[in-house]
């Protein structure tokens, strides 16, 4: 099923082939060409090889990592017996679609360098943006769990029913259309191909890994899911997802925009006349989000923020745009933020108190007001 998501994607979907204007070469890639051997390496500049990235959890303990000290013997033997099962698993599923290359942050990046995890990171959103796809790890806390997950429910995937086998054409004319038949599963453990979101959408690192990839396969809890910028699809939905059970169309919506955008699926005007309402779902999904440093707020998302400037041709205004700027300060938080008075003046993230940078927590905006445990929508017409 991934294999022909893939290739369709690829042969027959031109919004998700668009030359990107500012990929560049990941520094560092692990060659698995030697899996069948156990024989793994790094391998640098490895100049035009289609790769995979690998968008996880690492979790508090048990991920292998390169340093300075072992960073020669990595590029001679990264040894398979010391992965973590969610490595293993995911050089397998690279390895059975083909594939030669992929990106490892933990084993990509020299962890105990400041200066090469800085020089990294800011290039980190190019790394997600030239990869072939992007396998997220959607469902593990850390590395310990894998990727693999037995199925929830024992029918799963729609089955295609040959009605029209051995029937001449001439003969069809109670049919309505030429279109092929399925049956779908009819519970609600099957998510109709609306990927409920999972351990990795918690962390802040992962928003720039899932906007600025044009295509991304999660394996989700239960089933797998495909997002590239023209399908969104699963195993139970594999045709497509029905926009019908998403929970936040809001949000998917601003999300699709913006990646198509960046891919240059779309002209750079259509993002420009919608700033406002995009980068606020943007800014809400983000702040929902963790960061084990609060230092690194605005470098996890810098990807975002560079690629926007470039097609809004502008400057950000400390984490937002000069674009209807009222618009995007009219934010709010349910609760004071603690982290103030928790963290020292060094690990705090500065920023203007009038920016969503300096909340510290999750930030909502005028759109939804809650008035006794529900929601109700506010025009802001007059306002404008």
């Amino acid at each position: 099923m991934i294999s022909r998501w893939l290739s369709s994607c690829i042969s027959h979907h031109r919004q998700c082939n668009r030359k990107m204007k500012y990929t560049t070469v990941p520094t560092r890639l692990l060659d698995i060409g030697g899996l069948n051997t156990g024989i793994l390496k790094l391998v640098e500049n490895a100049a035009n090889e289609p790769y995979v990235a690998l968008s996880h959890r690492w979790g508090s303990e048990g991920l292998p990592r390169t340093t300075l000290a072992n960073l020669h013997h990595h590029k001679e033997l990264v040894s398979v017996e010391k992965l973590s099962r969610t490595l293993c698993e995911a050089i397998h599923i690279v390895s059975q679609l083909g594939l030669r290359y992929i990106w490892i942050d933990a084993l990509c990046i020299i962890q105990d360098s400041n200066e090469d995890w800085l020089a990294e990171a800011s290039k980190m959103g190019d790394v997600f943006s030239g990869a072939v796809f992007t396998l997220a790890v959607a469902d593990s806390e850390n590395h310990s769990e894998g990727i693999f997950r037995k199925h929830e429910v024992h029918c799963l995937r729609p089955f295609y029913v040959d009605r029209l086998r051995n029937m001449p054409h001439r003969d069809r004319g109670w049919y309505d259309g030429e279109g092929e038949v399925y049956v779908f599963p009819g519970t609600p453990k099957v998510n109709q191909g609306v990927r409920p979101k999972g351990p990795l959408d918690s962390r802040g690192w992962v928003l720039q890994e899932q906007l600025l990839s044009p295509r991304v396969l999660y394996y989700g809890r239960g089933e797998i899911f495909w997002d590239c910028l023209t399908l969104s699809a699963s195993e139970s939905s594999p045709l497509g997802a029905s926009l019908l059970t998403d929970t936040n169309p809001e949000e998917t919506w601003a999300m699709k925009l913006l990646r198509k955008s960046i891919a240059g699926a779309i002209p750079p005007e259509t993002l420009g006349r919608r700033t406002a309402d995009v980068w606020k779902q943007v800014i809400k999904n983000y702040s929902a989000r963790k960061l084990t440093k609060s230092s690194d707020r605005m470098i996890a998302m810098e990807g975002i923020v560079d690629a926007t400037a470039i097609l809004l041709q502008s400057n950000p205004v400390a984490g937002m745009w000069k674009t209807d700027l009222w618009d995007q300060l009219l934010w709010w938080l349910e609760r004071p933020s603690d982290q103030g008075r928790t963290e020292t003046s060094e690990q705090r993230f500065m920023a203007p108190t009038w920016s969503w940078l300096n909340a510290g927590g999750p930030i909502f905006y005028h759109s939804t007001l809650h008035v006794k445990n529900t929601s109700r929508s506010h025009d802001f017409t007059e306002l404008r």
